[in-house]
């Protein structure tokens, strides 16, 4: 049955409305309606009466978007197929985000990573659960990062390179991370701010320890192609002034900054100040 909503109230009219819902016979009954103006209604409709108007606009409006998905189709985005949410195991909680895998043998392959995090982020140490979908023969495949085989990733906005890099701590011993995946924060003429996603818990020489492993924030110095703590047990100013040392405009910019007094336990686990290290950075270039 349809329905009419009147947004105004003009008037009188008698209007003869046909309908099989009034009588079996769908026999003609009269009716006192309002007048209209075009301008000034709106219809609702039920189950099968259309406004023509309308149903042009919802005519076009289904075909236009069927064009838009087989332009989608054609042009690979997997995300529009049926089976989309089938393969790539997407749950209402998964992220989804657009991405390109470049292999260690310089394929690229672009699509889409589905994963599950509180950020747009995955965590690395779990591969198996980051699960790559791209367009192959005209289906979805669907495969899992293996970082022995692949040099670059751009999940969404964010890139990461695959590297084993080697983290010096200042007391003679070091974090060696095999196949790690190092994103690029800032860029600079003498040095590069990157954070450093660990893609396993285990480091790589003998005896080392196997405790949790965290991302975390380092610099690496283009010079001596070492990578260089932020971290110290002296406190995080003390590392930031090490890796500057030598450039007075930097050393003087990072004394100034006054660093609270805490435990070496506190002084570890406290967040970097980033837009700090950066300044000092950029600092450190005008030294060169």
């Amino acid at each position: 049955m349809t329905r009419t909503v009147f947004s105004k109230i003009n008037g009188r009219l008698a209007q003869l409305v046909q309908s099989t819902s009034f009588t079996p016979r769908g026999s003609g009954v009269r009716a006192p309606h309002l007048p209209l103006s075009k301008e000034s209604y709106s219809l609702e409709y039920g189950s099968f009466f259309y406004p023509q108007e309308k149903k042009s606009y919802y005519l076009w409006f289904y075909f236009e978007i069927k064009k838009q998905v087989a332009d989608l189709i054609a042009k690979g985005d997997i995300a529009v197929f049926p089976d989309f949410n089938t393969k790539l195991n997407v749950q209402t909680y998964s992220k989804v985000l657009k991405g390109v895998y470049t292999h260690s043998t310089n394929v690229i392959d672009t699509g889409y990573f589905v994963f599950e995090s509180e950020t747009d982020v995955p965590d690395f140490k779990y591969p198996g659960r980051i699960r790559f979908g791209y367009l192959k023969n005209g289906q979805i495949s669907v495969g899992t990062p293996a970082y022995s085989r692949t040099k670059k990733l751009k999940i969404g906005e964010n890139e990461f390179e695959v590297k084993d890099v080697k983290v010096g701590s200042g007391m003679a011993i070091s974090v060696s991370l095999k196949e790690a995946m190092v994103q690029t924060l800032a860029d600079f003429q003498r040095t590069t701010l990157v954070k450093i996603y660990p893609t396993s818990n285990f480091q790589n020489k003998p005896l080392a320890s196997q405790e949790d492993l965290q991302p975390e924030e380092v610099v690496f110095n283009k010079d001596t192609q070492k990578y260089l703590p932020l971290t110290l047990i002296t406190g995080r100013n003390r590392a930031i002034f090490k890796i500057v040392e030598g450039c007075k405009s930097a050393e003087d910019y990072v004394t100034s900054k006054k660093e609270e007094k805490k435990s070496i336990l506190d002084k570890l686990g406290s967040s970097i100040d980033i837009p700090m290290v950066q300044e000092a950075l950029r600092l450190f270039d005008s030294c060169k």
